[in-house]
């Protein structure tokens, strides 16, 4: 029981964080004192596989309702429905998904905050505060209603509620209470400017698919009736294909991702003092040190990396984000846990999170101005400057491991006195309240987490919103375009990925030269790839060097492409892309489009 209680505290503690975070952004959330995790709803369960979308929904209503706390849960029906009306209302909306977007204008029993054209000032901000509809009567109903319409575990139910959290926060504090509102105002007052440059960059298109990941669109499980007349999840089915093909195709995943050592030598190279060989024997260790599991592990969540390898996440590298059938998706995760996949990407992120974080403590007892120009840029990108960094050495902290590392969370234990004085220097102003002070904590914090975080996914090249605004397009799943996009964009995810985060950084922070470093490197580690899926599979490695001296061309570009230097688009380039047996359409269109051409010639041969 006494571990029971201390994860119920530590639960307990970051939801209160968040919550008081929603809150000082506009939100009017009040806390609940039986409130355990945000409420999961499957619509492939709660459809039913082969059933009406009427018989389903009638027995969803009957299910529920006895678990339901009538008084709180039926005190905002409208007048004039009745409870089960009111409860089939619930029921359309959490199939069609729209309470999964953070910026939607419905609440969860489908009604509309504004009349339709308002567009008022609290349209999320509203939505937060209002968004509990469905109250059970107890924990023992809430985790019946669990076992029969939700797949997510408890921890899974925790990870997802903060992320919900996350997003809400970051569209509220960046945007306004009325995200959506305010991003279309953006791109009008764009769209109408007269300066040339602007324009000559502006890409509308580009930008809402961008702020359709933000705001949850393309996550949401769009309904349709499919190709045999039966209301099912399409999002389902074909994330269950998906994971299907990622298994059938990424068993040497591991192996293949070698190249990982090069774009984060890369990245050490470029943001750090550590030169070329320094940096690949950084790269090489944390290999090593992966081995050594739970002290890593905890580090790497307090340094903000390390979610991924708990969720069983890793897959999203490659493709689609996606939530699949039950089964499927405990497979998929076990396929990656077996393959080495999981532990692979954890080390590597968790370490270069574990370097900057230990360097930043070495660095702390000096100037800003004597602290390497490399550290320095790289803290610019995400806004920390000298007036910050003289409070950072009371951000140092020892870890297990004996060393020391700054931690974000120390940010909450700064005094009044230093925080007032940030605050004075940065803002300019001298009426400090408690909510300033708080704001102040929130945003150093997210600052330092997202500067391990997003360095992680750099150096680990990772999809971010940009590269599955590419993915998407925008798309919510579920529908038949955004099916048909993500089958296509399925194992697309790194290459596109090395372009946007890759080389792009490596070409704004060292130039050519840091290009083709990290290229060359790829090069090397995409054959240390290859000669060990030789030796895997029985075979003697191919040599660099053919008999006469000369070098091994083809095998040399099968290694740059191994890689990861140019990925599918290498194939084009060289015209291998019927190397495998695939026509160009084949291959352009993802491993969805080459099964089926394999079903077909196998039932014309049959």
């Amino acid at each position: 029981m006494q571990m029971q209680k201390k994860i119920a505290e530590i639960v307990r503690k970051h939801q209160k964080r968040l919550l008081d975070r929603k809150n000082r952004a506009g939100a009017n959330i009040t806390e609940l004192e039986n409130y355990v995790v945000r409420q999961m709803h499957d619509p492939l369960l709660m459809i039913g596989n082969f059933k009406e979308v009427e018989a389903s929904k009638k027995e969803w209503v009957e299910f529920i309702k006895p678990l339901l706390n009538k008084e709180k849960t039926f005190d905002s029906k409208p007048i004039g429905k009745t409870e089960n009306e009111y409860l089939e209302d619930i029921y359309t909306n959490l199939i069609t998904g729209n309470h999964n977007k953070t910026s939607d204008l419905n609440s969860v029993d489908g009604t509309k905050y504004f009349a339709d054209g308002f567009s008022g000032p609290k349209n999320l901000a509203k939505s937060m505060s209002q968004s509990r509809v469905l109250h059970f009567k107890d924990g023992a109903s809430s985790y019946k209603y669990t076992q029969k319409y939700a797949r997510m575990s408890f921890s899974e139910g925790v990870i997802s509620g903060f992320t919900h959290d996350a997003q809400s926060i970051a569209l509220l504090e960046t945007f306004g209470t009325n995200p959506k509102n305010m991003f279309d105002k953006i791109i009008n007052d764009v769209r109408d400017t007269k300066d040339i440059t602007i324009l000559r960059k502006f890409n509308e298109r580009s930008l809402r698919n961008q702020f359709a990941e933000l705001d949850g669109t393309t996550r949401q499980k769009g309904i349709s009736r499919n190709f045999l007349g039966m209301d099912v999840s399409i999002a389902g089915i074909g994330a269950g294909w998906r994971m299907l093909q990622n298994m059938a195709k990424l068993g040497f995943a591991t192996i293949s991702s070698f190249s990982d050592i090069a774009t984060k030598a890369a990245f050490i190279n470029a943001n750090t003092e550590r030169g070329v060989f320094a940096s690949y024997g950084r790269a090489f260790v944390d290999v090593l040190e992966g081995f050594q599991g739970a002290k890593r592990k905890e580090l790497g969540y307090l340094l903000g990396v390390g979610v991924e390898n708990f969720l069983n996440d890793v897959h999203a590298r490659f493709g689609a984000n996606d939530s699949g059938p039950g089964k499927m998706a405990k497979a998929h995760q076990l396929f990656f846990k077996l393959n080495g996949m999981q532990w692979w990407n954890n080390s590597q992120k968790t370490g270069i999170a574990r370097m900057l974080a230990s360097d930043l403590a070495v660095y702390s007892n000096r100037s800003f101005d004597k602290v390497p120009p490399e550290t320095q840029r790289l803290l610019g990108l995400y806004d920390i400057d000298g007036d910050d960094w003289k409070v950072f050495s009371e951000l140092v902290e020892k870890a297990q491991d004996g060393r020391d590392y700054v931690i974000p969370d120390k940010v909450d234990e700064l005094s009044n006195d230093v925080v007032d004085t940030l605050i004075r220097n940065k803002e300019g102003t001298l009426n400090i309240t408690d909510k300033l002070r708080q704001d102040f904590r929130d945003k150093f914090r997210t600052k330092i987490s997202m500067y391990y975080a997003d360095s992680a996914d750099v150096a680990i090249p990772t999809p971010g919103a940009r590269e599955r605004a590419i993915m998407n397009q925008g798309h919510p799943r579920g529908t038949v375009m955004g099916e048909a996009i993500r089958m296509i964009m399925q194992l697309k995810g790194f290459p596109i990925t090395y372009i946007t985060k890759g080389l792009s950084r490596q070409k704004a922070t060292a130039g050519y030269y840091g290009v083709a470093k990290m290229m060359v490197g790829s090069t090397v580690m995409g054959y240390l790839s290859i000669a060990l899926k030789d030796v895997l599979k029985g075979r003697e490695p191919r040599d660099v060097f053919l008999g006469d001296g000369e070098f091994n061309t083809k095998l040399l570009k099968q290694a740059f492409l191994q890689g990861g230097g140019a990925g599918i688009y290498g194939d084009f380039i060289f015209n291998e892309y019927n190397r495998y047996g695939r026509s160009f359409q084949e291959t352009l269109l993802g491993p969805t489009a080459g099964a089926l051409d394999d079903v077909a010639k196998m039932l014309g041969k049959l």
